[in-house]
């Protein structure tokens, strides 16, 4: 409860959290919080293909490395319905038939961005590579500062309303790459290997 008070205090201060949703594939089960919060925005992870040398997008699809993750499931986009917390506001006009989401609890991710193979320069110039929803969510951060940079006074605050809004609008489509290829699911998921895949509109994927 305290840190939910938190959230729902950075919401009303205009600031913007975004927490990674985890790196075990699809929850079949209850999900650790805060990776259900509705107060703070999920991000999932994906794997960015580019273009030639890297001059231009060419697709994404779910992160999903078929290994085991020793902390459980397999490492890949974390996604699912959460056992505890209602559907909040803003996902109840999203269809929730082919993803095989919810309608009265709440869904996640909410976004995804690159989780693998993310350049990084660390320690006052070491490079490398690394990867997970934990590089995806700061990403997703540094996006929306570049945003609030341009905005000026005006930041755009807890933005969980407003991308739902452009999901289920006319402009989504210019707006995001829709992932549509991949799916979070593993082998070893309790009684449901199935779950979840990528599909047009919103996803318990990315």
């Amino acid at each position: 409860p305290s840190s939910e008070q938190i959230f729902k205090q950075m919401v009303a201060q205009g600031q913007s959290f975004f927490n990674a949703s985890g790196d075990f594939d699809a929850f079949t089960g209850s999900i650790p919080f805060p990776s259900d919060s509705p107060n703070i925005t999920e991000v999932g992870g994906t794997v960015l293909t580019m273009n030639g040398t890297g001059a231009s997008y060419a697709l994404e699809t779910v992160w999903n490395e078929r290994t085991v993750n020793p902390n459980g499931g397999n490492w890949g986009s974390s996604g699912g319905i959460s056992t505890y917390y209602p559907i909040p506001y803003y996902q109840t006009n999203t269809i929730m038939t082919a993803n095989q989401g919810s309608r009265t609890m709440r869904n996640v991710p909410d976004v995804a961005l690159t989780a693998t193979n993310v350049y990084v320069v660390y320690s006052n110039g070491i490079t490398g590579a690394t990867g997970g929803t934990s590089a995806a969510a700061p990403l997703w951060a540094g996006f929306t500062a570049l945003v609030n940079q341009q905005a000026g006074l005006d930041p755009v605050g807890f933005l969980n309303p407003k991308l739902y809004a452009v999901g289920n609008g006319t402009a989504y489509a210019a707006c995001f790459h829709d992932i549509t290829n991949g799916d979070n699911t593993w082998s070893g998921s309790p009684g449901s290997p199935n779950l979840f895949f990528a599909v047009p509109g919103y996803d318990l994927c990315t």
